[in-house]
């Protein structure tokens, strides 16, 4: 089977931006598990309590599938 050229760059291009999301998503992750553990040592609360305008953003997000972590 033969490839398009412009299939191979395609590819390559798709794939470096999947390595520079998933780069962006795991430096995400960790500053909001640094963020807990300080909130945690300031607080000594575990759980962060949220208003409900902030519970509904996150429902948002879920019910639009834009939260699949």
């Amino acid at each position: 089977m033969k490839t398009r050229p412009y299939t191979m760059l395609l590819m390559m291009v798709a794939g470096w931006i999947n390595r520079q999301q998933q780069e962006a998503i795991n430096y995400l992750l960790e500053e909001n598990r640094i963020l807990k553990e300080k909130y945690l040592v300031e607080t000594g609360r575990k759980r962060i309590i949220l208003n409900d305008r902030q519970r509904r953003r996150l429902a948002v997000l879920v019910r639009n599938g834009s939260a699949e972590h």
